[in-house]
């Protein structure tokens, strides 16, 4: 595997990322931030769907010292990478080689965070290299399928933050009062070329 230059996280870690695939992006800093000023209690557990090289877990775990953050990812050469990213920065977070859409734990999580790929296969241009088209297109898992896996491995008082470009807004609302998920709060980046909302979404509770 060819690595890109290590990047540099806040913290003074570096952690590597795959120079084929998908880089990192500023929509990974908006999604951590926004979980760290929303959720303040210890022992939390922590799923990431999607993890791709750890960076989302890996930096939560370091500002959240008492939680226990997981990485779910399907490409094994990305969670090869997390493991690795892991070992370099530090981090108690631990990584499992699977796929989203039929993954399921007896152990239900309190917090799931996902930053899937953004755009139908048919939107735009799809990358020649299958790593970077599978991260920016639906090609391994849609938003149906995060919406379905959320509500497998969520506990009943937990909360997904889920990250799509504001254009997918209304599909994603209109997906999850489908399944009885109710989207809490609608966080939208500062960014202006590029407009993202987390989702804050959690299970209908009678």
């Amino acid at each position: 595997m060819i690595h890109n230059p290590s990047v540099l996280l806040p913290f003074g870690k570096k952690i590597l990322q795959n120079s084929p695939g998908q880089g990192i992006s500023s929509d990974t800093e908006f999604l951590v931030r926004t979980i760290l000023a929303k959720e303040t209690a210890e022992n939390l557990r922590l799923l990431d769907l999607g993890s791709g090289n750890g960076i989302i877990s890996i930096m939560i775990s370091h500002y959240k010292k008492s939680w226990k953050c997981c990485g779910l990812e399907i490409n094994p050469l990305l969670h090869e990478l997390a493991i690795e990213n892991a070992r370099l920065s530090g981090s108690k977070s631990r990584f499992i080689l699977g796929d989203l859409r039929n993954f399921d734990s007896a152990e239900k999580f309190d917090l799931i965070t996902s930053n899937p790929p953004y755009y139908p296969c048919k939107h735009g241009h799809l990358s020649p290299n299958p790593e970077r088209a599978a991260s920016r297109h639906e090609i391994l898992c849609r938003i149906d399928d995060i919406i379905a896996a959320v509500c497998r491995v969520m506990k009943d008082t937990g909360t997904a933050y889920i990250m799509y470009p504001e254009s997918r807004w209304l599909e994603f609302e209109k997906k999850t009062k489908k399944v009885d998920l109710i989207i809490r709060h609608k966080n939208i980046t500062e960014n202006t070329k590029k407009v993202r909302f987390i989702a804050e979404v959690e299970k209908y509770r009678k």
